[in-house]
């Protein structure tokens, strides 16, 4: 899912610098679907859940177990998600026109709103 995630990031680099709006339209409307999301969260989930469950003799060899597992599966899941937003994520597709954001039918994450929206009310007079 990866390697065909950071495909499809350099055909549409590729497509901006040849001017082809049909391409990075079509390739930046693709996202992960629901049912591969779930299957991801949930296999996580269930991970994290028999990791927690583990009988640990020192605490701080469980508490470095859970919390590793939850940081690997939270950057696997932001990768996913930075994947599926070519113009707001960590792959930023630089030199996009804004007349191909606005037509390309892509929503931002959840993560960017929220914190797009705190820093709006922190920076509100």
């Amino acid at each position: 899912m990866i390697t065909s995630g950071s495909e499809d990031i350099r055909k549409m680099k590729h497509a901006v610098r040849v001017d082809d709006k049909a391409t990075f339209i079509e390739i930046a409307e693709d996202s992960t679907s629901i049912p591969m999301r779930f299957v991801l969260f949930t296999t996580g989930k269930i991970i994290l859940i028999w990791i927690i469950s583990l009988h640990y003799e020192i605490y701080w060899t469980g508490l470095g177990s859970v919390y590793s597992s939850w940081y690997v599966f939270a950057l696997i899941w932001e990768v996913i998600a930075d994947f599926d937003d070519p113009v707001n994520g960590m792959w930023v597709i630089k030199g996009v026109p804004h007349e191909w954001i606005k037509e390309a039918n892509t929503k931002q994450r959840v993560s960017d709103r929220f914190f797009e929206w705190l820093i709006a009310k922190i920076t509100a007079p």
